[in-house]
């Protein structure tokens, strides 16, 4: 199969695209990476509502919660909510 060149029109529309594209902030093909701290909490505890954490289960209703700057707490379950996804 023979390739044929393309018209200056066909690059000045790549070019264009191109451009578009990083202006707008293109794609991301591949998909984001997991955050460490996937959790918030939800409740006004300890004076941390809002703050992210890592959660480990511990029985049925009660977790291990840690946060960004170290701090370890045993909390209810429901006092947490994941991060939604963008």
């Amino acid at each position: 199969m023979l390739k044929r060149d393309r018209s200056s029109e066909e690059k000045h529309a790549d070019k264009l695209a191109k451009t578009g594209m990083m202006l707008l902030g293109g794609t991301n093909p591949t998909p984001a990476e997991p955050t460490p701290f996937p959790f918030y909490l939800y409740w006004d505890k300890l004076g941390r509502k809002g703050q992210r954490c890592q959660v480990q289960r511990l029985t049925t209703r009660t977790v291990r919660v840690r946060f960004e700057d170290g701090f370890e707490s045993v909390l209810n379950r429901s006092a947490i909510r994941r991060i939604s996804k963008p």
